[in-house]
């Protein structure tokens, strides 16, 4: 495999790690659809960071510590405040 197709897929593995945080802290859900919705809660938030952080210093993340942080944060600013798919159904 090619270093760029490498550091795509290091790349990917650090946004799911991050995904799985941000859901082990409570800090979005995931609706029956698949989609991460935000949980607004800033304990949790601060959670999701404390375990990447403790994550890390174990030495279970391939790459720094700041991916690993910029990671959480995108999961965290990209989590919906409702799933378009759970509306659509809850109005039918």
């Amino acid at each position: 495999m090619g270093q760029a197709k490498n550091e795509m897929m290091r790349k990917e593995d650090l946004r799911g790690q991050a995904q799985r945080i941000a859901l082990e802290a409570d800090a979005v859900e995931e609706c029956p659809h698949g989609t991460l919705l935000s949980t607004d809660d800033a304990e949790a938030e601060n959670r999701a960071y404390a375990i990447a952080t403790n994550e890390f210093k174990a030495g279970k993340v391939d790459g720094a510590r700041k991916e690993l942080m910029d990671a959480i944060k995108q999961v965290l600013d990209e989590g919906a405040g409702e799933c378009y798919s759970c509306s659509k159904n809850a109005r039918d």
